[in-house]
């Protein structure tokens, strides 16, 4: 069984007001003001719904999960809400940061501490995280396209950094 299986994590079928919350979130306002709510507003709905939603989830049909990395700098753990994005049995992530110009603090997380749990309600993974390969990094861009059209607008704005692009695999 996969990591999204696992997780029960769906790609859900693309509903027009899935495709409008994606014009309004992709662009430069939307985004901006995503990159500063958004965070906090999934952590809420997801503690109050017991992790079976996130605005995220329900506004933009997103498969998103829950990733607990420990702090780079830190130690401390951190959680941030993310779009799983499915790669085989595994999950690909995507550091767009909602094509903001600075990169997620995740991403240096991950690049720090490799080891993490995901989680969506009371189903976790424990899991390793690894830089995507060329050729993974392309099936992951083009799926999480496909999945939430506001990522090729993200990757056209973020053009002084390197957009990182990670997979999850089950820890052994």
């Amino acid at each position: 069984m996969g990591m999204m299986q696992e997780l029960g994590l769906e790609v859900a079928e693309s509903r027009m007001v899935y495709r409008a919350v994606a014009v309004m979130a992709s662009s430069r306002a939307g985004a901006w003001a995503m990159s500063k709510l958004l965070y906090r507003l999934d952590g809420i709905v997801y503690k109050r719904s017991e992790g079976r939603a996130t605005v995220s989830s329900s506004l933009a049909g997103l498969p998103i999960v829950m990733i607990s990395t420990k702090g780079a700098k830190s130690g401390q753990t951190r959680t941030a809400p993310l779009t799983a994005i499915p790669i085989g049995d595994n999950i690909g992530l995507v550091g767009t940061n909602f094509g903001q110009t600075t990169t997620p603090g995740w991403v240096y997380n991950l690049e720090a501490h490799p080891e993490g749990r995901a989680s969506r309600g009371s189903a976790v993974v424990q899991f390793v995280a690894r830089p995507a390969d060329q050729p993974e990094r392309a099936e992951i861009l083009a799926s999480a396209g496909r999945i939430y059209s506001g990522y090729d607008k993200y990757r056209e704005r973020v053009t002084a950094r390197t957009v990182r692009v990670f997979i999850l695999e089950p820890r052994p």
